[in-house]
């Protein structure tokens, strides 16, 4: 008994140390300036994958201890394990944090990106419906020729508009009270293209020279909700009692998490149009 104890224990502080090296590598790419998510993600799965393993050496010499060790025995060994509980939840913590920031960051990122969309020319004729689905009032925005956001209309639930539009005139849809992106067609700037091509993305098994070149059919764009994780939809419920990034730094919160609704509301920003 007594040898199957110390080969178990054996067995377990190699798997400690190899927990520690992982744990002070994950740490390393928390503090960087630059978070690097791929990284992250592997350091974080070979991580839990080690505290699994020690998890089952640690049951297993737990279960051995009961027949024979003292109780302060037993004490000192549930306070190294907690040792190791502590250190690994405090990691799972930062790397929540972590992963949705750097989920944030992008789609601020992809939203900057939209900056130089704007409309090119008004040679092909595209005539669509948009249609809300999203279960609130909806502002239909068209980028125009210098990139700038011109409120066309506003949709009630389940109402639509017939837009007679061109083939490089980008389309936003943003939702009139929260000023929280959403979705057309799928997408978070929609661009419409000729009714030939709409059709063959929907029957890709359809040989282009097949469909009809002049039809223009008008071509039905879904007004939709995105997916959120549950943190990003948290911080759009914050923000949507905040008036000013300075409002944010007011609340007793976590430094990061502050700077999360900072950036969130300055998305909001770029709508000003009022409701």
């Amino acid at each position: 008994m007594a040898n199957e104890i110390e080969i178990k224990k054996k067995s377990r502080k190699a798997l400690r140390t190899s927990f520690t090296k992982t744990a002070n590598e994950l740490e390393a790419l928390f503090s960087v300036d630059k978070l690097d998510r791929e990284s992250i993600e592997v350091a974080w799965e070979l991580l839990l994958s080690k505290y699994d393993d020690l998890k089952i050496v640690d049951n297993e010499i737990y279960e051995l201890l009961l027949e024979s060790a003292t109780e302060a025995e037993l004490e000192t060994d549930v306070e190294g394990r907690d040792t190791y509980f502590k250190r690994f939840t405090g990691l799972k913590v930062k790397y929540n944090s972590c992963i949705y920031l750097v989920f944030i960051l992008l789609v601020m990122e992809n939203l900057e990106r939209e900056v130089p969309v704007r409309s090119l020319h008004s040679r092909n004729k595209i005539c669509i419906r948009m249609v809300n689905l999203a279960n609130r009032d909806v502002d239909i925005v068209w980028i125009n020729f210098i990139g700038q956001y011109v409120k066309y209309g506003r949709l009630s639930n389940q109402s639509y508009i017939d837009v007679n539009t061109f083939e490089t005139h980008p389309w936003i849809a943003v939702d009139s009270q929260r000023k929280d992106r959403l979705l057309l067609d799928k997408q978070f700037v929609y661009t419409p293209r000729s009714w030939r091509e709409n059709f063959q993305n929907l029957h890709p098994d359809v040989p282009i020279e097949s469909i009809p070149e002049h039809i223009n059919l008008r071509i039905l764009v879904k007004i939709t909700v995105p997916v959120y994780s549950l943190r990003y939809r948290t911080l759009l419920e914050v923000r949507s009692c905040l008036k000013s990034t300075g409002d944010a730094e007011s609340l007793d919160l976590p430094k990061e998490i502050v700077d999360d609704l900072k950036l969130v509301m300055q998305e909001r920003s770029r709508y000003p149009w009022k409701n």
